[in-house]
């Protein structure tokens, strides 16, 4: 933790500033060493900066203590031109004393299902003001062993701690192909600054529960076949001209039901821009779940008002309605159709359950709906009509949390269910997808397939 500074002569003038490492004495291997401090190399060639050390390099493998012999070394200058890099000696203390390593601990820990939340505490990360924190396969930390799409970063406090949330997932996603964390530990939660080469990281392992993993609940299926552009409809645009009107179908592949709920999900942007391509992931995750998942493209508009909104209501109940239509041929357990949106999307998704006719032989009758930071806007429930699942931000200035809230609260007092799930601090983007697909399965379970009699089977 001392800061030394660094003088240098006869090196290369330099337009940009250079990092500093330490490394354990001997032959240099930057994989082992630490960046400490930054140079700069004048047009005289004088080298300036500073840096400060550490007493061990927890980044090699094993750790090096560099109080002990042969010691550590600072290398300054071009690191990737050998002529170019100026190495001298650090003598430590011996008696020094060394800041225990940071440390994490991770509630809960065990039995867990796949995008559950669990919560990250880190002590002794004093120093670095930032920590990222990812899901990677047990091991040696390297690029390839742990899944990006876990990446996140939090900033310690004064005393070196932090506490964040991760949604954690059974099959880790990494460059060298897709990792099955299963019950026995082979994925832990890493936190540090491993990534810029700090060296000082934090484990935590994770075990998943051995329960096999069943339909519709997990995602079984490795392989989703698309289906892209099928029309589904012709309306007119806001500009007066005739539209064609297309959707996407994800099917998971290998499957050997025959007719499968189908889940529609609409993209946001106010009604005035996007693509169904936006709900991609969405409708894999479904399809992924042995779900058909759709993606439709609606009417845009030039502004956000009411024909907007109506127009994408009439469109996907043209979209509900050609899929009941076209079921055989897709695969699609008629009873069983639920709408998703993000946004306008949304919002709907919500309009879809409770603007039409609440009768069963209306053939553009769905199911069950579920919001992504959207609101109710047109349409009163009745009771015995369908659950909403809602998700929101508690800051978002979008559709203001207090909009979403009170939709829900409406829901609830004419009979219908509908559950909230808040993410403080998030606004308008949702954080935790992992957790929300997960929470869509359990939800769409729940309300949509075990009325029907649709088993979520191994």
């Amino acid at each position: 933790g001392q800061e030394i500074a660094l003088r240098g002569r006869r090196h290369a003038p330099q337009a940009f500033g250079n990092p500093v490492v330490q490394c354990p004495a001997g032959e240099i291997a930057l994989e082992s060493c630490r960046p400490v401090g930054f140079v700069s190399v004048g047009p005289k060639g004088r080298l300036t900066g500073s840096a400060t050390v550490v007493a061990v390099l927890r980044q090699a493998s094993p750790e090096v203590d560099c109080r002990q012999g042969p010691g550590c070394v600072l290398v300054a200058g071009d690191l990737f031109d050998e002529d170019d890099v100026g190495i001298a000696s650090l003598a430590f203390d011996p008696l020094a004393p060394v800041p225990r390593p940071p440390r994490i601990a991770v509630e809960p820990a065990s039995d867990l299902r796949d995008g559950d939340l669990v919560s990250v505490s880190g002590r002794g990360f004093g120093g670095q003001e930032e920590v990222l924190q990812a899901i990677c396969a047990s091991g040696p930390v390297d690029f390839e062993s742990c899944d990006f799409g876990t990446l996140s970063q939090v900033q310690p406090g004064p005393r070196g701690r932090f506490t964040a949330t991760l949604d954690v997932s059974t099959v880790l996603d990494t460059e060298s192909g897709p990792v099955d964390c299963g019950p026995e530990g082979a994925c832990e939660i890493i936190a540090g600054d491993f990534f810029g080469g700090q060296g000082a990281v934090a484990r935590a392992p994770l075990a998943f529960s051995a329960a096999p993993p069943r339909r519709y609940l997990d995602r079984v299926f490795e392989d989703v076949e698309v289906t892209r552009n099928v029309h589904y409809a012709t309306a007119i645009g806001a500009d007066g001209r005739p539209i064609d009107l297309k959707l996407d179908v994800y099917r998971p592949v290998g499957d050997t039901v025959e007719r499968r709920p189908a889940v529609v999900w609409m993209h946001g942007g106010g009604f005035t821009f996007g693509s169904k391509g936006d709900m991609a992931a969405y409708a894999r995750d479904s399809a992924e779940r042995g779900y058909v998942g759709v993606t439709i493209q609606y009417r845009l508009s030039p502004a956000t008002d009411g024909l907007a909104i109506d127009r994408a209501y009439r469109d996907g109940r043209a979209a509900v309605r050609w899929l009941r239509e076209n079921a055989a041929t897709y695969g699609i357990a008629r009873r069983a159709i639920a709408t998703g949106g993000y946004s306008a999307g949304a919002v709907t998704a919500i309009n879809l359950a409770y603007a039409g006719s609440p009768s069963p032989e209306d053939r553009a009758r769905v199911g069950a709906a579920v919001s992504l930071a959207g609101t109710r806007t047109i349409g009163v429930p009745e009771r015995g009509e369908p659950p909403v699942l809602m998700f929101h931000g508690d800051r978002d200035t979008t559709v203001p949390y207090d909009q979403a809230s009170a939709s829900c609260a409406a829901i609830l007092a004419s009979g219908v269910r509908c559950r909230l799930i808040t993410f403080p601090g998030a606004g308008h983007g949702l954080p935790y997808r992992r957790h929300l697909y997960a929470e869509t399965a359990r939800f769409l379970d729940r309300q949509l397939l075990q009325p029907e009699g649709i088993v979520a089977s191994p």
